[in-house]
Formats: C-alpha cells, sequence, structure tokens
C-alpha cells in the first residue's frame, strides 16, 4: 500500500489542525491511533514541573485534540475506529505518577466517549500496553538504574516485541466488538476487569522497591 507522512508536533496541540489539515480530506479517516506518547520514570519528588506538564500535554491533550479533529468525518459516514494506548501505569505503577496520571485520563476519557458515541457507528478501543521491546522500554530501564539509589525494580516484566504487540493491535482494531484490552501484560490486569484493586498493587509491590 501507499502512505502519506503528515508530521506534527504533539506539544503543540493548537497547530494540529493546520498540520493534519490536508490529511483529514476528502476521503477522510478510517481509524485513528494515537501511540506516540513521553514517558518518565522517577519518584514524582524528583520530576521537574516542566517536563510533568509537557508530558500532560502530548500525552493527553494531542490525543483529544486529534480525536475531535477526525470525529466530525466519521460522524458525516457513520463509521470510524478511536484507538487510544495507556499503559499498566493506570492500575498503579509506582515511579509512574504523572506518567500513569496522563494515561488514566485517557481511560476515562475512552470510556466517556465510547458512552457518547454510543449508535452512531463511530467505536472506542482503549489499549493498555505493558512491557514491549522498544526504545521507551531501553530508556525506562535506563532510568531505573539511574536512581538505583532510589528506588529499583526487583523482578522486571516480561516483555514482548514489537512485531507479537503490533499484531494484537491490528486484530483489535478489526474487531469492533472489542472495546478495552491488555497487550504485553502477562498477569492479566490489562484488561481493567479484576474485581480487587489489591491484585494489581500487590503485583507492583513485588516489582518495586524504594
Amino acid at each position: 500500500g501507499e502512505a502519506d507522512c503528515a508530521p506534527a508536533d504533539l506539544a503543540a496541540p493548537e497547530r494540529l489542525a493546520t498540520t493534519l489539515g490536508p490529511a483529514l480530506e476528502p476521503e477522510g479517516v478510517d481509524a485513528l491511533v494515537c501511540c506516540a506518547a513521553l514517558s518518565r520514570i522517577g519518584l514524582l519528588e524528583d520530576e521537574p514541573r516542566d517536563a510533568v506538564a509537557q508530558m500532560l500535554v502530548v500525552n493527553a491533550h494531542a490525543p483529544i485534540r486529534l480525536a475531535q479533529l477526525v470525529l466530525p468525518g466519521m460522524l458525516e459516514r457513520g463509521r470510524g475506529r478511536l484507538v487510544f494506548l495507556s499503559s499498566l501505569a493506570v492500575l498503579g505503577m509506582p515511579a509512574s505518577a504523572a506518567y500513569g496520571a496522563s494515561k488514566g485520563a485517557l481511560l476515562a476519557f475512552s470510556r466517556c466517549l465510547r458512552n457518547e458515541l454510543a449508535g452512531t457507528g463511530v467505536s472506542v478501543l482503549h489499549v493498555v500496553i505493558g512491557a514491549v521491546d522498544t526504545d521507551m522500554r531501553t530508556q525506562n530501564i535506563a532510568a531505573v538504574r539511574e536512581n538505583a539509589e532510589r528506588f529499583r525494580l526487583t523482578r522486571p516484566l516480561r516483555s514482548i516485541s514489537v512485531d507479537e504487540c503490533a499484531a494484537r493491535l491490528a486484530d483489535a482494531i478489526e474487531d469492533e466488538g472489542v472495546e478495552e484490552i491488555g497487550i504485553g501484560d502477562d498477569h492479566g490486569l490489562g484488561a481493567l476487569h479484576a474485581k480487587d484493586r489489591a491484585q494489581a498493587d500487590a503485583l507492583f509491590r513485588e516489582h518495586f522497591e524504594r
């Protein structure tokens, strides 16, 4: 197939309409997959204020703005798929409070928007991504090692390959009956249906030590 490239700065959501405008017409967008994000590992008291603010903009504000841009066309055609990728951090991962907040915003946004769009033909998928072998994961591991005197991971989470993650994500996007799914989570928490929060807390305490 063919693809058009339209680079955009997600740290400046106010400019996305101008940057991405040509990509939205004339056929419109069949599926929007919001997967770009900033990630920071660290104790909250050590996090730079500006870095936290930028992460909230890129991880939460920008996807919401992108959804606003593609929704009119989807609603007009009566079909479309909005996909938002978050993280196991939404379940309470330590040393990820600000990052988890940005991804937790996407979880709430996805659920609210799904109910808002009921009956329109536009569906919403929220994906909890666990440990995947990406540059982001490598950077996070390096950050943990750099802060070994403050906190440490006593046992890292099992990771999956990028190809496996992409294949499972593609299957979930095509299945419009799927609303929430966990990928790269071998503990079964990613589906977000655990009735007992202690299950998630126990897992993270097993992997983390301050």
